[in-house]
C-alpha cells in the first residue's frame, strides 16, 4: 500500500470540498426546515382565517335575523309591506346558506394541516383558537441587515463556494507530481536516475514525463474549476439580492396590511354605529328597509374585508420569517431570556 506525501496541498483540498460540500446538504436539510414550519404556519392562519370568516358569516347571519324579526313586527302591525317582509326573508336564506360552504372549507384546511403534521384528518375535536389573538413579532429598526446571511440558502451557497475554492486548489495541485512513501523509500534506497542501471532511468523518467505531459486535461481541469467557482459566486450574489427583495416586500406588505387592519376596525365601528342608527329609523319609520339593507351590507363587507387583512398581515409575518432564516431575536432579548434562565 502506497501513502501519498500531501507535497502541493492536494489531499487537504480534498477533505476540504468534502466538508464544504457535507455542511452545504446540512443547510439545504435547514432550509426544507424552515420550509416546512413555513407552510405549516401558512395553512395554520388560514385555518384560524376561514373559522373567522364562519364567525362572520354567523354574525351575519343573527343580524339578519334579528331584522327580520323587527320587519315582521312591522308587517303585522301594518306598517311593513308584503315585499318588504319578503325581501328581507330572501336576504336572510342567503345568509344562512353561506354558512355552510365556509365551514366545509374549514373542515379541509384543519383536514390539511393535520396530514400536514402528521395526523389523522378528521380525528379529534377543532382546536381553540382566535385569528385576533395571534400577536405578530415586530423587527427592530436597529436590527444589522447582515442577519438576511442567517438563511440556511445562502449559508449553502457560501459552503459550496468554499468547495469551489477546494476544487480549484486540488486540481492545481494535481499539475505537481505526486510521490508516495513507499515510492520515496524506493528512490531514496534505489535512486531515481540510476548509471549503472540506465534502463529503469529510463523508465522513471518516461513515467514523470506522462504525468507531467497530458495533453492539458489537468490545466483544462484548472479552468472548469475556476469557472464554477465564479458561476457559484455569481448564483450566490443573485441569491443574496433576492434574499434583501425578499425582506424588504415582506416588510412592506406587514406594514401596509397592519395600516389596512387598523383603518377596517375603525370603518367597521362607524358602520356598526351606522347599522344602529338606521335599525332605529327604521323601528321609527323614519327610514326605509333598503336603507338598513344598506348598512347591513356595509358591514357584512367590512367584517369580510377585516377579516382577510388580518391574514394577508399573518402570512407578509411568515413570509418575513423565511425570508431572515427563519425569525430573528434582538440582542436585548437574548439577554433577558438568559438572565430568566440563570
Amino acid at each position: 500500500m502506497d501513502y501519498e506525501l500531501d507535497l502541493w496541498g492536494r489531499l487537504s483540498a480534498v477533505e476540504g470540498a468534502a466538508v464544504a460540500n457535507f455542511q452545504a446538504t446540512r443547510f439545504d436539510y435547514d432550509t426544507a426546515r424552515i420550509t416546512l414550519v413555513a407552510a405549516v404556519a401558512t395553512s395554520w392562519f388560514e385555518w384560524l382565517e376561514l373559522r373567522q370568516r364562519v364567525e362572520v358569516a354567523n354574525r351575519n347571519l343573527e343580524l339578519g335575523e334579528r331584522t327580520l324579526s323587527l320587519v315582521e313586527v312591522r308587517y303585522r302591525n301594518g306598517v311593513a309591506s308584503r315585499a318588504e317582509l319578503a325581501r328581507q326573508q330572501t336576504a336572510v336564506l342567503g345568509l344562512r346558506n353561506a354558512v355552510p360552504p365556509l365551514e366545509y372549507q374549514a373542515r379541509q384546511r384543519l383536514a390539511a394541516l393535520r396530514v400536514l403534521t402528521g395526523e389523522l384528518p378528521f380525528a379529534g375535536t377543532p382546536p381553540v383558537a382566535d385569528i385576533a389573538a395571534v400577536s405578530i413579532p415586530k423587527i427592530n429598526p436597529e436590527t444589522p441587515s447582515d442577519l438576511v446571511t442567517r438563511r440556511p440558502d445562502l449559508a449553502a451557497a457560501e459552503a459550496r463556494l468554499t468547495a469551489a475554492s477546494a476544487d480549484i486548489m486540488q486540481a492545481r495541485a494535481t499539475l505537481l507530481p505526486a510521490v508516495s512513501l513507499s515510492a520515496a523509500a524506493r528512490l531514496s534506497a534505489d535512486g531515481f536516475l540510476s548509471l549503472t542501471d540506465p534502463v529503469r532511468s529510463v523508465n522513471g523518467l518516461v513515467g514523470l514525463s506522462q504525468a507531467l505531459f497530458d495533453g492539458g486535461q489537468r490545466r483544462n481541469n484548472v479552468a472548469i474549476s475556476q469557472s464554477r467557482q465564479i458561476a457559484l459566486l455569481e448564483s450566490y450574489r443573485g441569491s443574496l439580492l433576492a434574499a434583501f427583495q425578499e425582506v424588504g416586500d415582506a416588510l412592506d406588505r406587514e406594514a401596509l396590511f397592519q395600516e389596512q387592519e387598523e383603518r377596517l376596525q375603525d370603518i367597521l365601528a362607524r358602520a356598526e354605529e351606522s347599522l344602529r342608527l338606521t335599525e332605529v329609523r327604521y323601528r321609527e319609520g323614519a327610514d326605509e328597509l333598503l336603507t338598513l339593507l344598506d348598512s347591513q351590507r356595509s358591514v357584512f363587507d367590512v367584517r369580510q374585508q377585516l377579516s382577510q387583512a388580518r391574514l394577508s398581515r399573518l402570512l407578509a409575518a411568515v413570509d418575513l420569517y423565511k425570508a431572515l432564516g427563519g425569525g430573528w431575536e434582538h440582542e436585548q432579548s437574548r439577554l433577558v431570556t438568559a438572565q430568566a434562565q440563570e
